[in-house]
């Protein structure tokens, strides 16, 4: 289950070969109500000094809970991984090298899948063919995956601070994509290196996944926030003529095998659909986050 998934997950953070001293470990905690072993696993938990437990209250966003995140944390870098990755011990302790070493502005990993058979380490993991994130070889990139991606906390700070944009709805596609274009608009730099890879389990219960899929399958309000999302990320980047990418997302789904009758006749409402969803986004200005965070999207400490 995706909730026992979250502990392990944390468990492998409390295993890092790093001193508990030089880092901290915040959970922006998305779920109404975990079951019982859960709660009480992270209950537990919250006797660590170096752990800060957050639970949304009224709505779930993922761009939303890593603004959180980064506005109570408190070293100098910032690290973002997933509820469902396996990490190495050394994990941390890499991170910290690998920024040291490239003088890069953000650093991010190699992303391996689950294999057959339950990961027992990081080396179980299966790269996926044409995934250019799953290559262990340390270069330049010009972005990276969400459940692998560290910045210098100082990005997030000062007169033209770079943030999440919380108006990526559902599963929140695109919004590291959004931030990491942002930050390459202003000089950033970013290195991928082999030194980091994790494994995503990619678990489609649970997560930010919960808004969109039920019992691991696609509801059918996913597409529409999914068109949403491409029009936003398209519109931001190159105006008006940024819609076409959306179209394009919409051309390639509809000529896969599966997409056949009324199935491109639902794709297509769902394509319009997400356009209206962008038009009412706008309508409503730049949202401001202290607003959201104060109203819609309420984080506090468990009592």
């Amino acid at each position: 289950m995706r909730e026992e998934i979250l502990v392990e997950t944390l468990n492998y953070l409390w295993a890092q070969d790093f001193p508990t001293s030089r880092y901290e470990v915040i959970l922006v905690d998305q779920t109404p109500q975990h079951n019982s072993g859960v709660e009480e696993a992270l209950t537990g938990m919250g006797e660590r000094e170096n752990f800060t437990w957050l639970r949304a209250k009224g709505w779930a966003n993922l761009p939303a809970a890593r603004n959180r995140g980064i506005e109570v944390a408190n070293g100098d870098y910032v690290v973002f991984v997933d509820d469902d990755v396996v990490l190495d011990a050394d994990f941390l302790q890499q991170v910290v090298r690998a920024f040291e070493e490239s003088g890069a502005d953000s650093v991010v990993g190699p992303v391996l899948m689950r294999p057959e058979k339950e990961p027992e380490s990081v080396k179980d993991g299966v790269s996926q063919e044409g995934d250019e994130m799953g290559v262990l070889e340390s270069r330049w990139v010009s972005a990276g995956r969400g459940c692998n991606m560290s910045f210098r906390r100082a990005i997030f700070q000062g007169d033209n601070p770079l943030w999440f944009d919380h108006r990526y709805l559902g599963n929140a596609i695109l919004e590291e994509t959004d931030v990491f274009t942002r930050l390459s608009a202003v000089g950033g730099r970013v290195w991928l290196d082999d030194r980091i890879p994790l494994i995503h389990l990619a678990d489609r219960v649970g997560g930010c996944r919960a808004a969109t899929f039920k019992d691991g399958k696609r509801l059918p309000k996913h597409f529409p926030l999914y068109f949403h999302n491409h029009f936003l990320y398209g519109v931001k980047q190159h105006g008006v003529s940024g819609l076409r990418a959306a179209f394009h997302q919409f051309r390639m789904l509809g000529e896969s095998k599966s997409m056949k009758g009324i199935r491109v006749l639902f794709l297509g409402a769902a394509f319009f659909s997400g356009l209206f969803k962008l038009l009412v986004t706008f309508s409503k200005g730049e949202w401001d986050w202290e607003k959201i965070s104060g109203k819609r999207f309420l984080v506090s400490k468990p009592t």
